[in-house]
């Protein structure tokens, strides 16, 4: 291959990586469609530019996310083929390719970080974002822009997604990477309109996380603010940015706490609900200890051990936990496993901010906290939306580890192409 047609090849491969990663982000904050064809697209750029030999990343320390994510997955396979029902469980088990979101992003940090493909991405997630909170608006006042609002959803936003749950999952998430990369974008050369598109996108998907109406999420994203904020906010405009941020969420959160509570009542959704489908969830997995029940089997095993009579509201697809969910359906083995994929994600993650302090790492860290949190009430691993936004926090996190000098080392490998 010749000089002129290689370096034709590398620049049409880069388009490629950083065109699909901007709808990956795209897709992340309104549409779960637009966000796998562009990590398809970008899978494609990756596979090209490995060809070429113009790879450069991921880092070594993915390797253990990678075989850790193997097991996992071929786990769920044994659990799928050993149950009832596997076909359906197989099927299920296709979203397991979202974990390519990871080291796809980090080769995206590393390869093309320039400071124009930066507010590319930033702009992209910012008309998501934005799109989302238009429709999650209209919802709120009563407005049936694009779809009935189901009855049960009330006044609560559930945007361009198909649940409010599902909508706060996600921008809870995406309020703490965009205001924590607000907050530290002088850090990471990024300029002041860069970082005022960033505040934006952070204080509207903090604003559709308050409308949902999901708790949960509200009380994550508080948390996780808060810790970017210590982290990185001077000390000068803590105390005041802290204050700033009581007086606001705790209004909406004392409201939705308030009134959608009903803790040990067992108010539709609440605590009490919940309290209900984890013990059960636990009896599943206790029964059925090796290989659980299978991925598809989860709706049909819970009802079956409910009294006659039982309120439907009790009759759930899953386990409200990530952790109660993945035991029911795979058994210990496979919780295990998820454990080990986590582990493969934080330990590297930690070591290297404990060496660098690199703030993107730590706004990683943060926002995989927040999900963390998420999923103590919610199976949110199995929610493609939600989960692909936690993809996104471990690739920055990764991305972090494979170009440590941020913008300064990769502009100049950016202007050659």
């Amino acid at each position: 291959m010749s000089d002129t047609s290689r370096h034709a090849l590398v620049s049409g491969s880069m388009i490629l990586l950083g065109g699909g990663w901007a709808l990956f982000l795209l897709g992340c904050s309104m549409s779960i469609a637009a966000a796998q064809i562009g990590l398809a697209i970008s899978l494609i750029g990756t596979l090209s530019l490995t060809l070429t030999r113009s790879l450069k990343g991921p880092p070594r320390s993915l390797r253990w996310l990678g075989i850790a994510a193997l097991l996992f997955i071929g786990w769920q396979v044994i659990a799928a083929l050993v149950n009832p029902n596997s076909a359906s469980s197989l099927v299920g088990i296709r979203e397991e390719w979202l974990f390519l979101a990871v080291p796809i992003g980090a080769v995206v940090w590393a390869q093309i970080a320039s400071q124009r493909w930066m507010l590319i991405f930033s702009a992209s997630l910012a008309v998501g974002t934005v799109v989302c909170s238009a429709v999650g608006l209209t919802q709120v006042f009563g407005i049936e822009l694009l779809e009935p609002i189901p009855e049960a959803f009330g006044q609560r936003a559930f945007g361009t997604f198909t649940h409010p749950l599902t909508l706060g999952n996600v921008m809870a998430q995406l309020a703490v990477l965009s205001l924590g990369f607000a907050f530290v974008a002088p850090r990471l050369n990024l300029g002041r309109n860069h970082r005022m598109l960033l505040l934006v996108v952070g204080a509207l998907a903090a604003m559709m996380t308050v409308l949902s109406g999901s708790r949960t999420p509200m009380v994550a994203m508080v948390l996780g603010i808060i810790i970017v904020m210590v982290l990185f906010v001077p000390r000068k405009r803590l105390l005041v940015g802290l204050a700033i941020l009581v007086a606001i969420a705790t209004p909406p959160l004392w409201m939705h706490l308030s009134e959608r509570t009903g803790l040990l009542e067992g108010d539709d959704g609440g605590v009490g609900t919940r309290w209900h489908i984890w013990t059960q969830s636990v009896d599943i997995a206790a029964d059925n200890i090796w290989t659980g029940v299978g991925g598809a089997n989860f709706p049909t095993e819970y009802q079956s051990r409910l009294s006659a009579g039982t309120d439907e509201k009790y009759h759930q697809p899953h386990a409200h936990n990530d952790w109660l969910d993945i035991a029911a359906t795979t058994g210990l083995p496979g919780v295990l496993l998820y454990s080990v994929v986590w582990l493969a994600v934080m330990i590297p993650l930690v070591v290297h901010w404990r060496r660098s302090r690199d703030p993107r790492i730590a706004i990683a860290l943060t926002a995989s906290l927040v999900y963390l949190l998420l999923a103590m009430t919610e199976t949110a691993f199995t929610d493609e939306e939600v989960r692909m936004v936690l993809m996104l926090s471990w690739s920055l996190g990764f991305g972090a580890i494979s170009a440590p000098n941020g913008l300064k080392q990769v502009d100049s490998a950016a202007a050659d192409v």
